[in-house]
């Protein structure tokens, strides 16, 4: 079996697996598969692992072409987001002798087999590189040597031949848009990589679209598994485990045909602090009397999904219907003065049947030091203060009985007891205990 010759050339690749590290081309110009097979490979590994990313071949078996005697990684000329490879095969065929191909970086495809222009002369792919764009296109070139040897006459010589990408691969002319949404995400929000431009079904060019995603300007190539479940990183939705708050997130939507493609890269978008979920709460007693102080109770706690610490805001509204409410501001918080108000409130401000609220909203702790507050969705429960006129903690039929022994009664006319359940302490002795009390006392029955 022949020598295959492997390494008698090398070059780096531009990145084709996306870890940010440059890989490695190696031919191999007299490897094939028997003694009489020959005709050379080249291999290309991760620059990283040493794993094999591709094996490329040449169009033929031939013994002693050559393929691999040279190689060299080349510019992204294909425009698919990866370098591209040229190999040299110097001694294929004949009319011209020589070819070098040009491969694809990212699948090993082969794109383009290139020839002589000269057909009676030398052998193309004697060596073989890549050189910086020289027609301004944006995209590199690729220069290719041919060797002339005669025996007979004794001289040799050579030509270099520049290939343009330009020629080699046609520019798509595609008016490809590309936008991430929703435009203003949160923490917990999926994100969308939508796309419009891609040619109709039926053309007769088969069009094939590739999608990537960005964070903070750097490629996400890993995949992500959350408690057994895995999200990729190449579909139109990029999974909200990907992100957190503050970080700045693009997609880049490809199209190609097979030697051309056309990118566009959306706006990027920021991902936005998630305020706090709504907490559920209650008054306890659900069934208050006058002789009862009211505290709150959290049935479900918020949430933050940024892991931010959370601060409550406690709000206490008295109201004469359950409809018509006022704050009562010394059992209240205010968020911006640092105070957050009480979680629960003496009997000294409840009174015979009067409706108390309390709001609870949720606030993120750190935001209460820059200049806006982030808060969640408020929380809110309501009672009724039932009377307790006979001093048994209860509301029963008793209570009418004080209702009666009372009625018609100003504040001075009641005994020191009974005052407190019918008149504020600042009453004049103008009212007395009437029709508005036996309503106020329906009303208890009612609820």
């Amino acid at each position: 079996m022949f020598v295959g010759f492997f390494g008698e050339s090398v070059s780096n690749v531009q990145d084709l697996n996306g870890d940010g590290i440059e890989d490695v081309v190696v031919g191999a110009h007299q490897e094939g598969p028997t003694d009489t097979e020959w005709p050379g490979r080249a291999h290309v590994f991760s620059g990283s692992t040493g794993d094999l990313l591709h094996t490329l071949l040449p169009d033929t078996n031939e013994a002693g072409a050559n393929f691999g005697r040279s190689v060299s990684g080349i510019s992204d000329i294909d425009l698919d987001g990866m370098g591209d490879i040229v190999v040299g095969a110097k001694f294929e065929s004949l009319d011209p002798e020589g070819r070098a191909y040009i491969f694809s970086g990212m699948t090993g495809q082969r794109l383009h087999t290139l020839t002589s222009p000269d057909i009676f002369y030398g052998a193309l792919g004697g060596s073989v590189s890549g050189v910086p764009d020289v027609n301004g296109d944006g995209r590199g070139e690729v220069v290719v040597g041919d060797l002339q040897l005669d025996e007979e006459e004794g001289e040799q010589g050579g030509r270099v031949y520049l290939f343009e990408s330009a020629q080699l691969f046609p520019p798509l002319i595609i008016d490809l848009t590309a936008e991430v949404q929703p435009a203003s995400p949160f923490t917990t929000d999926d994100l969308e990589c939508l796309n419009s431009g891609l040619p109709a079904k039926g053309n007769e060019t088969p069009f094939s679209l590739s999608l990537r995603w960005f964070k903070n300007d750097d490629l996400i190539f890993e995949e992500l598994e959350v408690e057994g479940e895995t999200f990729g990183v190449s579909s139109a939705t990029l999974s909200h485990h990907f992100t957190k708050k503050e970080d700045s997130i693009f997609c880049e939507v490809q199209i190609a045909d097979g030697l051309s493609s056309v990118e566009k890269r959306s706006e990027p978008v920021t991902i936005l602090n998630t305020p706090p979920t709504q907490p559920v709460v209650r008054i306890l007693p659900e069934k208050p009397t006058p002789d009862d102080g009211l505290a709150v109770a959290f049935d479900v706690l918020s949430e933050d999904a940024d892991g931010d610490v959370i601060e409550y805001l406690f709000e206490w509204y008295e109201g004469p219907d359950g409809v018509n409410w006022t704050l009562r501001p010394e059992l209240s918080g205010n968020a911006a003065a640092g105070d957050f108000g009480e979680p629960e409130i003496s009997d000294l401000f409840t009174q015979i049947a009067e409706f108390w609220r309390i709001d609870i909203t949720p606030l993120e702790f750190d935001s209460l030091t820059t200049k806006g507050i982030v808060s969640g969705d408020t929380g809110t429960h309501s009672v009724f203060v039932f009377p307790d006129l006979n001093g048994d903690n209860l509301f029963n039929s008793k209570d009418v009985i004080v209702l009666l022994a009372s009625w018609h009664k100003n504040s001075p006319e009641l005994d020191s007891a009974t005052r407190p359940l019918f008149f504020e302490p600042d009453d004049q002795g103008v009212r007395r205990v009437g029709p508005d009390d036996l309503f106020k006392l329906l009303l208890a029955g009612a609820n």
